[in-house]
């Protein structure tokens, strides 16, 4: 059922097909338009402002996530979380709480 609803089984070729209907009338835009005012940020970019208000962008990312396993559906919750998430995490972690986390996570990126 997901693999229907966001195009899982496409070949590359109709993926990237797809991604040009999407994507191929997007209007000039400047991914730097406050260029020398200040330092670069994400936030400020017209391509990210106009990717977000695609809902095709979300869907796109969310299918290349799931099949990089970097996010995992939960059957028993009926949840999506990161891989690194375990399946039953605290609602209310404290400030030591999220450092440990955080820092645990870093550590297995460096691996």
């Amino acid at each position: 059922m997901i693999a229907e609803k966001f195009n899982l089984k496409k070949s590359n070729n109709e993926k990237r097909k797809t991604k040009k209907n999407i994507f191929g009338d997007m209007p000039p835009c400047d991914n730097y338009p406050f260029r020398g005012q200040k330092d670069f940020r994400w936030e400020d970019s017209e391509i990210t402002k106009y990717l977000s208000e695609k809902t095709e962008t979300f869907q796109i990312v969310f299918g290349q996530m799931q099949r990089a396993g970097a996010i995992v559906f939960d059957p028993e919750t009926k949840k999506w979380r990161g891989y690194r998430v375990p399946k039953k995490v605290p609602i209310f972690l404290t400030q030591t709480q999220r450092i440990k986390t955080h820092e645990k996570a870093q550590n297995h990126n460096n691996r």
